[in-house]
């Protein structure tokens, strides 16, 4: 069952730099208390900002900043709502995907009813982090009130089933950023990582990078018909 985690007045700096300056109306799936909101429409005066909170606490707050809020179960959305989509140019899912049962069928539905060029921009938590790397070679796999492992947490992802998810379900992905924290011990359990890679005969670099990204923001563009399949399926910019 989708649940929702505590909110914070923390928006996400690298969805923020996502949303692209010509986007006219954005459609936010989780809104918290608004605290994303709040920071396009001063990015985009005059935008058309739609949320979607599952809470209704926090959907009566995220209305301070919205244009309007819908209290839905994105999964389970209204014929209203959906009509939304149509004349989208952002949907933003901060922190959202890994709460639904079946991300994959939620984004096939979408990429059906949004228009070609319109986008979606998701943050996702990363389970190669090398925290659980570690976690797994001590056999300590707990759930927690926050963080990776946060007990509402439905779907794990890594770098690599992201990209497929959106590959899969027809979109074509523009741009892949890491966000990466500087945790104690993390620069000495990287270079363990490395090593262990080499021993497998993994590239060190990538599977050190891959470990590094605490999320990952993933951009992903509903691409035109004539559009050809290993376009869509192939990032034209990795940071």
């Amino acid at each position: 069952m989708l649940q929702s985690t505590p909110a914070t007045d923390i928006h996400n700096e690298q969805v923020l730099d996502a949303v692209p300056d010509k986007a006219r109306k954005v459609l936010e799936i989780g809104t918290g208390t608004g605290a994303l909101a709040r920071q396009i429409a001063r990015k985009l005066p005059g935008v058309d900002y739609v949320g979607v909170e599952i809470s209704e606490s926090y959907g009566q707050q995220a209305r301070s900043f919205c244009s309007r809020v819908y209290v839905e179960n994105f999964e389970d959305a209204s014929a209203e709502l959906l009509n939304e989509l149509l004349d989208t140019d952002v949907v933003i899912f901060a922190d959202v995907l890994e709460h639904f049962i079946d991300p994959w069928s939620t984004l096939e539905r979408m990429r059906s009813m949004m228009r070609p060029g319109s986008y979606i921009i998701s943050s996702m938590p990363n389970l190669q982090h090398w925290s659980i790397q570690y976690r797994l070679m001590a056999g300590d796999f707990r759930y927690a009130d926050t963080g990776l492992l946060d007990r509402t947490h439905l779907r794990f992802f890594t770098r690599q089933t992201m990209l497929e998810m959106f590959s899969n379900t027809g979109y074509s992905i523009e741009q892949v950023v890491p966000r990466i924290f500087a945790f104690p011990q993390q620069d000495d359990v990287l270079k363990i990582i490395a090593q262990t890679a080499r021993l497998f005969g993994l590239p060190s670099e990538i599977s050190v990078a891959d470990a590094a990204a605490f999320q990952y923001v993933i951009t992903a563009m509903v691409p035109s018909p004539s559009m050809t399949e290993p376009d869509s399926k192939t990032p034209s910019r990795l940071i």
